[in-house]
């Protein structure tokens, strides 16, 4: 399980710490106030949270092609 709020988006692919790296497309997203669901389609479908200003910076939309990380620290596994 992966928080909205623990996976980043970029334009580029990014470097540094998080290993957890893959392209994908902005599906849809939700505005709610000052931040935004934006759910992701691609190898690995996934949602993320961020900012309003995150999506005018990152010219968020249907379709718009995303890098997007995730620490290791911030999965957690469950066993059912």
């Amino acid at each position: 399980m992966i928080r909205p709020q623990a996976v980043a988006l970029h334009f580029r692919r990014p470097e540094g710490s998080p290993r957890n790296v893959w392209p994908a497309k902005v599906r849809d997203l939700d505005l709610l106030g000052d931040r935004a669901r934006v759910r992701l389609a691609g190898d690995t479908a996934i949602t993320a949270e961020v900012t309003r200003a995150a999506v005018n910076e990152l010219v968020l939309a249907p379709g718009a092609p995303v890098w997007v990380s995730v620490k290791a620290a911030d999965i957690a596994l469950f066993r059912a």
